[in-house]
């Protein structure tokens, strides 16, 4: 499931009046009473999934501990207490990690302690007794499954370029065979998907757990937020930027250099735009499957920091030229 507190739109910190009232806010909206579409439907469906988390004081405890593994049937809490114990913390992952720049923030949901061989300490002895991992008769335990968060900025996705992560992962450390469990730590190049969509989860086969029985690593389950970016913004495919520019050229006009995710480009600034005029770069936006979107770059007049007497002068001016009142619509 997605976050509660995402889906809630609530602060991790928050009230329990507050989630109270966030939730019969969105409830309302989009009680299929009202939907109008699937996807409100749907989306009561997550929010009342969202409630059944934060709404109970304990199941929100446990999330907060453990995370997403937390909701998931047959969750062993005692377990996954006893992973913390060990020396372990809260999973495999955990810190700050990634590029210069990059801005990524891993946290953890800890280890899956769900049902099944999990890799807990206490576990080792029993899975010896099974023949080094083989359950039932079906071959080499499977390595534990890890789910992680990584968050990106706007930009980051937009520009789609790989990303390289710093992580520890449970591996199997004794070359003789014995099941061992140790936190090793590793460096991960990662090329998120083109124009991938906050909230949604990749699967990274063979990036999670080592087996202890000499089975094949489990994946790492990886979570994407998306951060937003200071003047830029998301419209499906479509960018948006906001580009400042003076009084003098919004009255005039000109030509001025702009960065874009395809280099530096010329743009022709119309005299007098309108307010946050929008100027099409076609293949200039988001990094797509095949080639880039739009960008549409905003207009966004700034006013000087001070004004002097010269200024002041030559602002009384321009008053002088306007013919109408361009408050007369204004309506209160």
């Amino acid at each position: 499931m997605r976050d509660p507190y995402t889906v809630l739109g609530v602060a991790r910190d928050a009230s329990a009046d507050d989630i109270r009232k966030a939730y019969k806010k969105l409830a309302r909206k989009h009680h299929p009473d009202v939907a109008k579409t699937e996807a409100d439907a749907s989306r009561f469906t997550e929010i009342n999934a969202a409630y059944d988390v934060l709404g109970d004081e304990d199941k929100r405890k446990l999330f907060d501990d453990f995370g997403e593994a937390s909701t998931r049937p047959g969750f062993d809490a005692d377990r996954a207490r006893a992973w913390k114990q060990q020396g372990f913390g809260g999973g495999p992952f955990d810190g700050q990690r990634g590029t210069p720049g990059g801005g990524f923030r891993w946290s953890s949901d800890g280890p899956d302690f769900s049902g099944g061989f999990g890799g807990s300490p206490d576990d080792i002895p029993r899975a010896r007794r099974r023949g080094r991992g083989r359950g039932r008769g079906r071959g080499p335990i499977k390595g534990q499954d890890i789910a992680a968060e990584v968050h990106v900025s706007l930009r980051d996705v937009a520009r789609n370029e790989p990303i390289e992560l710093s992580l520890r992962r449970p591996v199997r450390s004794d070359e003789s065979g014995t099941p061992t469990l140790i936190l090793n730590e590793q460096s991960l190049k990662v090329r998120l998907p083109p124009a991938v969509e906050d909230g949604r989860t990749i699967r990274l086969r063979g990036k999670g757990g080592d087996s202890l029985h000499g089975g094949p690593a489990g994946d790492l389950l990886l979570t994407v937020r998306i951060d937003p970016s200071p003047g830029l913004r998301r419209d499906g495919d479509v960018l948006e930027l906001d580009l400042p520019i003076t009084f003098a050229e919004a009255l005039s006009g000109g030509r001025v250099t702009i960065p874009t995710f395809e280099g530096e480009v010329k743009l022709t600034l119309p005299p007098c735009p309108s307010p946050e005029q929008r100027l099409r770069l076609r293949g200039k936006g988001m990094k797509l499957a095949e080639g880039r979107g739009d960008l549409l770059v905003v207009l966004r007049p700034v006013a000087p920091r001070s004004a002097g007497p010269e200024a002041e002068a030559l602002a009384a001016q321009l008053a002088a030229l306007y013919q109408e009142d361009v408050r007369a619509s204004l309506l209160i």
